[in-house]
């Protein structure tokens, strides 16, 4: 019998949180609006894994300089791409927005090598860029006459995959080798970004009503989805490695869009998981340079 991975466990556990975030975010959309959702997930997050780091005894940063490089941070992983995939939901399927998300690694992969110079453009990397971008037109599906997709959230959602692709390249050029544990810095930049969040959201209206579906989905969007996956996330790296970690992109578009389907009852075009299927393998030949 095959002894499996002690790793297996730990990969799941991230890729259902990260796939049914989109599901609790159309939920929490219900009676908040686009900057409450983003600020409650991130303050929860903020809260968990900050819990983590006190139990654990951790460094925190003494400097201003760090904390104004971790709120820099927080606004490529945390403020920007959580506010435009909130937006993005009012007008589009949890289902479509979890399909677009898969596109993350092209632009992590775009900015390490255009913006960064870190690595050499290999015909692997061009090439898989190439085809990711393929796979985000078949999404949207052009030939369809707009009729169906909402063009301004789909770039909305390209724009948050963006965000997180450059938030790699910073965290990896500024961030890194200042001797913070992982969950230092991702709690940090949580921190930070929450108390941006909460400078906008202070001035919108409180919602009339909000029901226990909506107050149990932010609970499991910032303490699971931004406080405990974050942490799983960090355990895998450790345990398995940066590739294996990686690979949950591959997985959390799958739940997402089971998620979506069968509790919301959203509805699939053909294009869109042919299309999320190119963006993977798009991915899956940037990771080449790797040697994944």
């Amino acid at each position: 019998m095959t002894r499996r991975p002690t790793w297996l466990g730990a990969f799941l556990t991230a890729s259902v949180i990260w796939g049914c975030s989109f599901l609790f975010i159309k939920v929490g959309l219900r009676d908040l609006s686009p900057p409450q959702v983003a600020f409650a997930r991130t303050a929860l997050g903020a809260i968990t894994v900050a819990g983590w780091v006190m139990i654990r005894r951790d460094r925190w940063p003494r400097s201003v300089r760090v904390w104004m490089q971790l709120a820099v941070l927080g606004v490529f992983w945390n403020v920007a791409p959580f506010l435009l995939f909130s937006w993005a939901e009012t007008r589009l399927s949890s289902v479509l927005a979890g399909l677009f998300n898969a596109a993350t690694p092209l632009f992590t992969a775009l900015v390490v090598v255009v913006a960064l110079r870190d690595e050499r453009l290999t015909r692997a990397v061009a090439g898989g860029l190439v085809v990711g971008f393929v796979g985000v037109i078949v999404v949207l599906g052009p030939w369809r006459g707009g009729g169906e997709v909402d063009l301004l959230a789909s770039l909305a959602c390209i724009g948050a995959t963006a965000c997180y692709g450059m938030g790699y390249g910073y965290s990896r050029r500024v961030l890194l080798g200042q001797g913070y544990s992982p969950a230092v810095v991702t709690a940090g930049q949580l921190v930070t970004a929450s108390l941006m969040l909460l400078a906008v959201v202070m001035w919108l209206p409180l919602p009339e009503r909000i029901g226990a579906d909506v107050v149990w989905s932010m609970l499991a969007l910032g303490a699971l989805g931004t406080g405990v996956a974050y942490l799983v996330n960090l355990h895998l790296i450790g345990t398995a490695g940066p590739t294996v970690a990686s690979m949950t992109t591959y997985v959390t578009p799958i739940f997402s869009t089971l998620a979506g389907v069968i509790v919301l009852g959203e509805v699939l075009s053909w294009n869109q998981p042919v299309g999320a299927l190119i963006v993977l393998g798009g991915v899956a030949l940037t990771q080449r340079r790797r040697g994944a």
